[in-house]
């Protein structure tokens, strides 16, 4: 009798982990697992046009194209269908036609604030977007045209240009280029911008930024790629923008990358080494936050308040993104309540692998397996709590069987 108890309840407990799982495992924030790319250009069997698909596809980069001159302006319905990847909107200045008009402005603006990611590239982008509201949208001015680049030079650290120096010069023997890189835009970043691509070494004149927000990401290249010479280096840096901003797939379910981060003493450590030390037999909430971004100050007091609650069983490991010390020390002296760790992701790597297009950005990890059990944002205590319950019940579960599973219970 005991023993056919016993298994009543193993077989109880089973049914009950898999229901579990079940909830803790499915899919959320769908939209990170697809990611679609659409091309948008005028004459894709244009010269400079080819450059591009070239690059692409040896980038191993599955695309779908949106031709201006057979297929006309490209609106909102057709962008928001690659909400949940890239749109690459390129500009040729040999044709007016390539050119973004005011009412293309609008839906490009439109795709961006639903968390669509956009790279903007090309000399010429028009009179009426360099000045339309989206310059201000962007955070970038276009200051004017540079006459003498014959080289671009990356940005240390930088996820897409570290140690990039890509040659111009139409000069050049063996170039293969369109030689054009000295007709081309150069750029005034605003606050949060990142310059990635200077065209000098002294690296006083930006040709391409990168920016994230709390809702999208969005990279400017003000030159043609076709600029470029090398057919290797035309798509490692196509590869590496696209790359960035899509963010790798993240499911839950899926193990927990690690990443390199920094303290707020300056000390350089890795997720996984903080996850050992604080969260290991704890449930970690992983938070990617920025101090300019108002939506992540408003989770503030509510992982305050499930910290409280769950002190015993969670633990938070609060990830700033690519600022300085000084600047998140500065944001955190307005938050007291903040008695969790806080580091930086200087290169916004950690980002790219969770696949965060947006911030806040909150993933809940297991202590066991280490696995993301779910995604969420500006999320409620409510919500947040329940997530933990979950886990916290599974948790119960696992020990129970295997008390039950233990000999001393066995021999009764």
């Amino acid at each position: 009798m005991c023993k056919t108890r016993v298994l009543f309840i193993k077989i109880i407990f089973i049914i009950s982990i898999l229901f579990i799982t079940n909830i803790c495992s499915s899919p959320v924030f769908a939209q990170w697992a697809s990611k679609p790319v659409l091309v948008v250009l005028y004459d894709a069997a244009d010269y400079h046009s080819q450059f591009y698909i070239k690059a692409l596809s040896d980038a191993g980069i599955k695309y779908d194209i949106w031709d201006i001159k057979t297929s006309g302006t490209a609106n909102y319905a057709k962008y928001t269908q690659y909400k949940r990847g890239t749109v690459v909107r390129i500009a040729n200045d040999r044709y007016e036609g390539s050119q973004l008009r005011l009412d293309e402005v609008a839906d490009v603006m439109d795709f961006m604030g639903e968390g669509g990611a956009l790279l903007l590239i090309g000399q010429n982008m028009g009179e009426e977007f360099y000045n339309s509201p989206m310059m201000s949208y962007l955070k970038i001015d276009i200051q004017n045209k540079n006459a003498a680049a014959k080289t671009l030079y990356g940005v240390n650290n930088d996820f897409i240009t570290n140690g990039l120096t890509l040659n111009g010069d139409p000069e050049a023997s063996g170039g293969d280029g369109a030689l054009n890189l000295a007709s081309c835009d150069v750029l005034i970043p605003y606050d949060n911008v990142e310059p990635i691509l200077y065209y000098d070494a002294a690296k006083t004149m930006p040709a391409a930024m990168k920016l994230q927000t709390c809702s999208f990401r969005a990279c400017y290249y003000g030159f043609g790629i076709e600029g470029i010479n090398g057919a290797a280096d035309r798509a490692s840096l196509l590869y590496k923008t696209i790359d960035w901003l899509q963010g790798n797939t993240m499911m839950v379910g899926v193990e927990a990358p690690s990443f390199a981060i920094k303290k707020l003493d300056g000390t350089q450590t890795s997720f996984n080494i903080e996850f050992d030390q604080l969260a290991k037999d704890k449930i970690c909430i992983l938070e990617f936050f920025a101090t300019w971004c108002s939506y992540c100050s408003e989770l503030r007091p509510k992982l305050a308040k499930v910290y409280s609650g769950y002190k015993n069983d969670i633990e938070i490991i609060a990830v700033s993104y690519n600022e300085k010390v000084e600047t998140v020390n500065k944001y955190l002296a307005s938050y007291p309540e903040v008695s969790w760790n806080v580091y930086i992701d200087e290169t916004g790597r950690g980002m790219q692998r969770y696949g965060v297009k947006g911030i806040p950005a909150l993933f809940i990890i297991d202590p066991v397996e280490r696995r993301v059990r779910y995604i969420g944002a500006n999320d409620s205590v409510e919500k947040i709590s329940s997530e933990i319950d979950k886990l916290i019940k599974s948790r119960e579960h696992k020990n129970r069987f295997e008390k039950l599973n233990a000999p001393a219970y066995k021999g009764n």
